[in-house]
Order: structure tokens, then sequence, then C-alpha cells
């Protein structure tokens, strides 16, 4: 396999369009994604490339996994972010998994860490196994995926899968940028790359995808679910509400679908798929390039690959601002590659669908990318295309959803907190509540929704006949009376939010459960229970959304008030969770959050250790100076006017801090050095000191000779030790900060 794998990779260089370079990064603290470093994962590997992977561990027979063996009968457990990241850590050691399986018993969320896909491209790194997520989720994962040893940037919750599977996973919130250095780059949610491989039942929602490479000779593919796919099988895939971008091509579904290097006879398939709410785009800088971007498939390099039962709904589909010399965007594919008279790739469509999209009318589609059929708006919403496209989908509102799509929990979740609130040691058939939760199946579909919401029902009538253990033993006497239970009402309906209680008839002193659940960007103002003679009831705030009363003898009434969130006060000693007080940029971020200089990379993170850019360090600078409205545009042909930093670059330049890279370019994804960094700080306030700075790596004559002069005679920077400045080396955002916070106190 690993033979055939390597020459997977030398056809694959053959085979793909020889495309040029661009760049094209934005930091997220601006609203975009940023270069990041993958992290080497927690742990060393348990299998190396040599391994043979068995059912235990040899030394004390336990599961690799938090359960099972790996065989169809008994499949490993995925528990834990630690099971997920081991499973990548051994198939980037060479273990392929091939003919085991795998499933996830939980969702997953991986904020705060650097993901490092399971499988890449080179050798015989790839995952050859099943794997099935039982319709739990993996979210918030951010990732730069993984480079080879040839430059090939491969980025996906799986990096490569060969002659592999993944079912019933879903993805949600990833941030995934591959960025090939010197090779090509491959990005989807799913996956970067699949060979002869099945994806079934998946989806990727509410995520960023991007890839770029540095070289014309190479590509780069991104699409929603894999970026680029040879001889794959795709039943009910959903991309919804993505943003795809592409140096070379973008796909709502697969970026590229290529058959010249698979074992495997018959074309690519695609049933029950859609894209929906998503924004796809395709750029490159050069002459010899290609920019494709197709609603559903990017580029179709296979002959005759099917879509049936599909569609593309309130997509647009772009161009960015590029200079390449072949441009194609549509609905359904971008483009089929064509090589006339001898070869012309064809799609097939049966079934199929689109409605409330957009397509750069300048690069339209040449029409052999198979054929759909135009909907509207209103047949859409109102069943229409649902009714076409069969029992696969249901009416989901706006559009139509997979019928096998997971079902709603949150009536389930919300009535198991109310539970939780419970002391059930006071109740004497608290067992039936605790039956009732542990009888929740969550493996059922949006079309079983009526079970689900049983269960839900079955929670609560169960947590509604609890009846109270007694305070004091029986008193003898026969022919006791039974005791009274009050009414607890709330309103039929509440503005911005819902109110229930429970149980809903209640004895005097038994505990009541109110739950008050918001809308979403609301939240609880005031809640409030009166007894009958309109005296209030002290509630107790259980934290969780549930409040509990003691039930006097009186019927009670509930009532709740919502109001719209407001802004969360910005407290910078915990705005960022990797800023610590210990660091010695500690207060020069405190500084840059209170005055509005950078907020950061977004999830509660300031990323002080990734490298700044150009484009950063001019807009802190032009921040911290007020954000002075600039004369005109800089006229640099990479600043884009719509660009985060376009003002300040023009107004930097105005200002004589910066100059280009070139008469045309600014060049504002690149790296700033030690240099630049103080060198645009002394441009922008310093004055000229009367000594050198002392530094054996910086010569008198440098461009920057006088600016660390200044640096360090105002205590803005220092060197490294032993007599060097390092002016070449990168500057990270955590030093940029410090820098400017410095030049700030002297000012």
């Amino acid at each position: 396999m690993k033979k055939r794998i390597a020459s997977i990779a030398l056809s694959l260089a053959m085979c793909l369009t020889l495309l040029p370079t661009a760049a094209y990064a934005e930091d997220v603290s601006e609203g975009g994604a940023f270069d990041s470093q993958p992290s080497t994962g927690n742990g060393a590997a348990v299998y190396t490339s040599e391994d043979t992977v068995d059912d235990t561990n040899e030394d004390n027979g336990v599961s690799l996994y938090s359960g099972g063996s790996g065989t169809v009968t008994d499949p490993w457990v995925i528990s834990t972010v630690d099971d997920l990241q081991k499973l990548a850590e051994t198939v980037n050691d060479g273990e392929s998994y091939s003919g085991k399986y795998f499933i996830q018993d939980t969702d997953l969320d991986l904020m705060g860490i650097t993901w490092e896909p399971i499988g890449y491209t080179d050798g015989g790194y790839y995952f050859s196994g099943h794997y099935d997520g039982k319709n739990h989720s993996i979210s918030n994962a951010t990732s730069t995926g993984k480079v080879d040893e040839d430059g090939q940037a491969t980025v996906g919750i799986f990096g490569c899968i060969i002659e592999g599977s993944v079912s019933n996973l879903h993805v949600k919130n990833v941030d995934f940028f591959a960025n090939g250095e010197g090779g090509y780059s491959l990005a989807g949610g799913i996956a970067g790359i699949t060979f002869d491989s099945d994806i079934t039942n998946c989806s990727v929602e509410n995520s960023s995808l991007k890839g770029e490479k540095t070289l014309v000779a190479n590509n780069a593919c991104v699409g929603g679910i894999t970026g680029y796919s040879v001889h794959g099988i795709f039943q009910n895939c959903a991309s919804v509400n993505n943003k795809i971008i592409s140096q070379t091509y973008a796909g709502g579904i697969v970026g590229e679908i290529d058959d010249s290097i698979s074992n495997n006879e018959g074309a690519s398939a695609f049933t029950n798929c859609y894209v929906a709410e998503g924004n796809i785009s395709a750029f490159a800088d050069d002459v010899q390039d290609y920019s494709i971007a197709g609603g559903f498939i990017g580029r179709v390099t296979e002959d005759n690959p099917t879509l049936e039962n599909c569609y593309v709904y309130d997509t647009s589909t772009s161009i960015a601002d590029t200079k390449a010399s072949f441009k194609k965007t549509g609905i359904i594919v971008g483009s089929c590659y064509m090589n006339l008279p001898n070869y012309e790739a064809k799609v097939t469509t049966t079934n199929c669908y689109y409605g409330k999209c957009t397509v750069d009318a300048d690069f339209t589609t040449d029409g052999n990318a198979g054929t759909a059929v135009e909907k509207t708006e209103a047949e859409f919403a109102d069943g229409t295309v649902k009714g076409f496209l069969g029992d696969a989908f249901i009416q989901g509102g706006k559009y139509p959803i997979l019928a096998s799509s997971p079902a709603d929990y949150t009536k389930v979740d919300e009535a198991i907190a109310v539970a939780k609130a419970i002391d059930g040691s006071r109740y004497t058939n608290y067992d039936a509540v605790e039956a009732a939760i542990n009888a929740v199946d969550r493996n059922k579909s949006v079309l079983e929704q009526a079970d689900v919401d049983k269960m839900a029902k079955d929670i609560r009538d169960a947590i509604d006949a609890l009846v109270k253990k007694s305070n004091s033993s029986s008193s003898g006497g026969g022919g006791g009376s039974s005791t009274p239970r009050y009414a607890v009402t709330v309103p039929d309906k509440t503005e911005n939010g819902s109110l229930s209680v429970t149980p809903k008839n209640a004895k005097k002193g038994s505990d009541v459960t109110v739950t008050a659940t918001p809308d979403k960007g609301y939240e609880v103002d005031d809640i409030v229970a009166k007894d009958a003679k309109g005296n209030k009831l002290t509630l107790k705030d259980n934290g969780d959304g549930t409040y509990t009363f003691t039930m006097p003898a009186s019927k009670v009434t509930v009532t709740v008030a919502f109001a719209e969130k407001k802004a969360e006060p910005i407290v910078p000693e915990k705005l960022f969770a990797d800023v610590s007080a210990e660091e010695y940029y500690y207060e020069a971020v405190k500084w840059a959050s209170e005055n509005g200089v950078t907020g950061g990379i977004g999830e509660n993170l300031f990323g002080a250790n990734l490298p700044c850019t150009r484009a950063q360090i001019v807009t802190f600078l032009w921040r911290a100076a007020g954000s002075p409205e600039p004369k005109g545009m800089s006229g640099f042909v990479d600043v884009s006017a719509d660009a985060y930093y376009a003002k300040a670059v023009a107004w930097a330049v105005e200002e004589g801090i910066v100059s280009g890279t070139s008469a045309t370019t600014f060049n504002p994804d690149a790296v700033c050095t030690r240099a630049q960094s103080v060198a645009f700080l002394y441009r922008a306030f310093g004055e000229k000191v009367n000594k050198a700075a002392g530094f054996s790596d910086v010569s008198a004559d440098a461009y920057y000779a006088d600016a660390v002069a200044w640096a360090v005679e105002n205590g803005v920077a220092s060197g490294i030790g032993g007599g060097l400045f390092a002016p070449d080396q990168d500057c990270a955002r955590g030093q940029i900060v410090a820098f400017l916070y410095r030049a700030y106190q002297n000012k």
C-alpha cells in the first residue's frame, strides 16, 4: 500500500494543472484567518510506521482508546479530545488502521487546540479505517494542517483518507487554512484529500476553509467536505454557511475531483447532497494560473461523475480580484477539464436543483458541467423542491434538509438540566427520573423528532410525578388524609424567551424548579414568583438557567422579563485566555485592548506567539494614532480598497512610516521582522540619538541602525543576548504590541 501511495503522490504531481502563486492571509482580529503552526500533538505516538495495530495494549490488555478493540463488532471508542489526538498521532506515525473500526460516542470541542489532522499525503501517512461519528460533532478546530517533505499542505479533521470511510460526523465552526510551502494545498472540513473513499451522512457548517500555494506549478483545492477527491462516493452530505476560498479550485462540496490516479473503475458519485448559504470564491495572482469556483464542485477532471438528488441554494460563487488567465464560475460546477479533441470531462446530473444563487457574470461556466433546474426561493420554502428531491429530504424552512440529519435534542437537554437541579435523595421515586434520562437515544434523525420530543416529555412527566419523602415517621392510627397540592402558573407566552415550571402542582414545602430560557441575544432581566396574596417568594438562582423556590400553602404565579444582552465590559485582565500576568507583554496587551489597537484573534485568544504581518503592525500603529482618515488610497496592487488594512497602509505611506516592497506592491502578508518593526516605530515618533546601539549584527549603514539605537535608548526594544539584536528575526504579535506600548509610554 505504501508503494501505491508513493506512486499516487508522484502521479498527483504530474497530473494536476500547473499553476502559480498568490498570497491571501488575514488577521482574525480583523475578521479573517491567520497563519499558525500545527501542534505536535499531546504526547508520543503509540505506534511507529513499522508497528501493527493490535486490538489491545500488549502489556496490560487495556483498550488503546476509551474502549473497544477496533473490530466491526467492538470498535475503538473515541470519547475524548485525547482519544482523537492519539488517533492523529498514530496515523501520522505510519499506522493506517486498514480494516479497523472507530466510533465517536460524544461531541468533541477542540477549542484552544491547534489541530493536527489525521493523516497527510507524504508516503504512508493516511487513514484507511472506518470512522463512525454516530451523529456527534467535532467543533471549534483551528489548523494550518500538516506539511509533508515536498511542501504539500493538507488540512481537515482528516488530512488524507485512502480506501477508508467516514460516516455520521458533523464538523462545526472550524477554521482551516492549507498553505503549501512549495507543494499543493488541500483543505476540506471532513478531509483535505480522499482516494477511493466513502463519505456518508456528514456535514460541515459555519466554517472557514482556505487554501494557498506558493508555486505556479501546483494547485490549491478547497471544498466544504473534501478539498481533492479521487473516485469518491458522497452520500447524504451537506455544506452549510461555509466560507470557502481557494487560490485555484473552490467548491461547495469538493474543490476538484479527478480519476487519473485511481485504482478503481467507475466515476465519482454524489447522492442526496447539498450546499446552502455558501460563499465560495477563487483567486490567483499570476497570468499563468487558473481561478475556478463552483457552487457544488470547483473543477472536474474525471470523466462523467454523477450528481443525483442534489441542490445548491442561497450560494454566492465568485472570482476574487485576480490576474489569472483562465477564470470560470458555475452554480453546480465551475469548469470541466477539456483537451479537445481527445478528451472532455462531462458531468451527469439527475434530479438536481438550484435557487437564489449568484455567479460572476463575466466568468460563467462553459456549459459542459451538467444540467440542473432553477427553482424560486418560494419553491424552496414551500416544499416544492423537497417533493422533487424525494424522501431523502424534508422541508427545513428556508430550504430542504437531509432526512438523515440528527434530531434536535434541545428540549431533552433542558429537561435533563431541570432533573439534575433536583436533589433526588429527597424523593421516593427519583429513580423514575433517572430511568427516563437513561432511556434517551441520541441517534435519532430529524424524521424521528417526535420520538425525541417524547423523551423530553417523559423526563418532565417523571419530574412532575415526584413524591417527596416524609419528614417524620408515620403517626399510626389509620385513615390518613391526602395532602393538598397548589397550582404553579406561568404566562402562556413570554416575549424573547420561554418560561416553564416543574412540577405544575406542588405540595406545601416541596421544591419547585423554574426554567427560564432566553432567545439568542437576550438574557433574564427579572424573574418573580408570588403567592396568592402577592407576596414575593425567595428564588434561588441555580446558575444554569433554573431557579428554585419552596412551595407555600397557596397557588403561585411566576413571571419573567427578558432583555437584550448588554455588551460585556472589557476586562483586560481576563480578556485573553492565553495571556497570563507573568508574561512580559501582559501590560502591553492590556493597553492595546483598552485602546482598541487589537481585539485579539478570536475565541478569547490573543495569539502572542503568532507571527505579525506588515499589514497588522501598520494597522496597530494607525489605530493607536486614532485611526485618522487618509487623503487617498495607497495605490498598491496588493492592497485592495476593502482590505481591513487599506486605510492604515495609505495613512502610513502619507506619514512616511512605511513604503512598499516595490513601486506597486506593499506585501501585506509578509511577516514583519524586528528591524522593520523598530524602523516603523522610529519613523512614527522617534528622534535620532547620538550613539550607536552597539550590536555586532547592526551595521552603521543599515537602514534600521538609527531606529535600533533609538529603540534601545528609549527602552522600546533590547537585544537578544550575546551582543546581538537579530534584525532579521520574525516579530511575533506579543513583541510588536510590547514595542508599541513602550514607545507610547515615552511619547
